[in-house]
């Protein structure tokens, strides 16, 4: 835990405060045990901690409160005084309405700040105290552009450990939360993601991969305070014109700063995931291809052929600010143009699963997945609650009504079951598939072996 001391210095060796700068427009009121000398200690010390939520007991003039909203958390706040319920209200919790000059000459608060002749409104106004912002809104299976920025001059990233340490991290996200990764690119002191987010919100996906990032970077160069510009940037994707120019745009970032002429010789990016030279891909290669063809040779192609036409683009080097889907907020009418109907098309797209798992009727589905799971197939059909063969029924179900298109019913005759418990166990594991990894890495590799096996006969 950093000492006031140490948080005196690093103001000194970067120049500037190491809080937000519009906490220091917060009203400094006469209040008895105030913490607003101690705000830039306080700061220094929470941006060591992982959490969304804080709670502002007996909360007084609300300095810490309305730093805590500054730093994107969520806030509760309490105190007996009517005097500092006003100010929460007012600072804190309101986030859409500010008085001008005319409101505040008809409609005062009357809330008087003490040793002064103004009120809490004279106080807002005069000092120009911004209010917090809006809460985003993010919601499951959205497909977002997601990018910050480094702070402090740092360049980070362009030390290999560091950046493998972020990617590492990436990866675990989606693992743990059930994030999906379409692209990704990692720059000298920003990243890019395009990706699509679970059940879990993606602010605390990003948070928590933030936070672990700049703990590791300040240990590694023994420095204190915030190490990003501020909170990310996502913007939704709900058409898929823009989709494909996003993949586009991430993956020819390197290019468009100079660094290679080919993405392929760039390390730090999906491009190499999409190709198929990576390991460990930590894009859903499934998932992005599926966009540009009917076959894993054809989709390639069609990606490599899309970037080498974005390449020529006007926007492929700018800023996201003006990137066309950013720019113009929302796309054409026609064009995908609400979300939620977007993600529904999608999802009902998906379920049909990609064009290159070939066809495989019910009975040997159910015959090769119980070989591969090294469950008997007696077993799997009887009416034993033994969670191995619990759960390798869930994980049929899973990816035979998702991924092969094949019927419930046909399935639950195959494994002598009822229609209605099969349709339950299938319910279980999508839910499953949804907030647990080893579930979901169990249902990937299933997969991939079905199709083999199946590709072989």
């Amino acid at each position: 835990m950093p000492s006031l001391s140490v948080v005196r210095e690093q103001l000194k060796l970067y120049g500037g405060p190491v809080y937000p700068d519009r906490v220091k427009s917060f009203p400094q009121l006469r209040y008895m045990g105030s913490k607003y000398r101690l705000l830039p200690w306080i700061h220094g010390v929470l941006s060591y901690l992982e959490f969304d939520t804080a709670m502002d007991a007996f909360s007084g003039s609300g300095c810490v409160g309305y730093l805590l909203k500054s730093m994107g958390k969520r806030v509760v706040t309490n105190d007996f005084l009517d005097f500092s319920h006003r100010i929460a209200q007012a600072t804190i919790e309101n986030s859409t309405e500010r008085l001008t000059e005319d409101q505040c000459a008809v409609k005062r608060c009357h809330l008087k700040v003490p040793g002064t002749p103004l009120c809490l409104c004279d106080m807002v106004l005069r000092k120009g105290l911004p209010m917090p912002r809006c809460e985003r809104v993010f919601f499951e299976d959205g497909f977002f552009h997601v990018y910050n920025r480094l702070g402090r001059g740092e360049h980070a990233f362009g030390d290999e450990e560091t950046a493998r340490f972020f990617i590492e991290r990436l990866r675990e996200a989606t693992q743990r939360d059930g994030l999906t990764v379409y692209a990704w690119c990692l720059m000298s002191n920003h990243y890019h993601l395009a990706v699509r987010m679970s059940v879990v919100p993606l602010n605390r996906t990003l948070q928590s991969l933030q936070q672990r990032t700049t703990r590791f970077i300040n240990w590694k160069h023994q420095v204190y305070g915030p190490l990003w510009q501020g909170r990310f940037k996502a913007k939704l994707i709900d058409s898929n014109i823009y989709m494909t120019g996003l993949l586009s745009y991430i993956h020819l970032n390197p290019v468009s700063a100079g660094l290679v002429a080919d993405p392929a010789d760039y390390p730090w990016s999906g491009h190499l995931d999409l190709l198929g030279r990576r390991k460990r891909p930590i894009v859903d290669v499934d998932a992005v291809l599926r966009v540009f063809g009917k076959t894993r040779r054809s989709a390639r192609a069609a990606y490599v052929r899309e970037l080498n036409v974005a390449e020529k683009k006007e926007w492929i080097g700018e800023q996201p600010g003006s990137l066309p889907w950013w720019r113009l907020g929302r796309p054409p009418k026609g064009e995908d143009d609400d979300p939620e109907d977007a993600i529904r098309k999608r999802r009902e797209r998906e379920s049909q699963g990609p064009e290159w798992r070939p066809a495989i009727p019910e009975d040997e589905f159910v015959r090769l997945g119980c070989a591969i799971l090294g469950i008997d197939i007696e077993d799997m059909r009887s009416r034993g609650r033994e969670q191995e063969s619990v759960t390798g029924r869930e994980l049929l179900m899973v990816l035979g009504a998702e991924r092969y298109n094949l019927k419930v019913k046909k399935l639950a005759a195959q494994l002598v079951k009822s229609p209605a418990g099969m349709s339950k166990a299938l319910a279980r594991g999508i839910q499953k598939r949804k907030c647990e990894a080893a579930f979901r890495k169990k249902l990937d590799d299933l997969d991939r072996r079905i199709a083999q096996e199946s590709s072989k006969a």
